[in-house]
């Protein structure tokens, strides 16, 4: 084996372990959101998303009070995360999220920030 070789073998290997920390982290940051979110419905946790290199836009109708489809797909739009993409986004684009997340009341039909 060639000195350059071994060092070609090394990136490689720092590289996956790079990716799999951050897919890891994001998981949990995403689970995290997910499970701490508030519950009625479950319409708010139902529209969690997880998006490589773009804010998603998406809204949905339907309802996941466990959380755990939330987390599910959003769990295979992070692992398919590589070292190099731009950043994973979580996003929740209800129109509501805003006063849910901050817990403030917007007032007279405010719009929000």
């Amino acid at each position: 084996m060639s000195f350059s070789a071994d060092i070609s073998r090394f990136i490689g290997k720092t590289e996956k372990s790079a990716e799999q920390a951050v897919r890891r982290i994001s998981l949990e940051l995403l689970s995290k959101v997910v499970l701490k979110s508030p519950v009625d419905t479950g319409r708010f946790r139902a529209n969690w998303y997880a998006s490589i290199n773009y804010a998603s836009n998406a809204v949905s109708n339907s309802v996941d009070k466990s959380g755990a489809d939330s987390i599910r797909r959003g769990g295979s739009s992070i692992n398919s995360y590589k070292l190099g993409d731009a950043a994973i986004y979580l996003t929740n684009n209800l129109p509501y999220a805003y006063r849910l997340e901050t817990g403030l009341a917007l007032e007279n039909g405010a719009a929000e920030p």
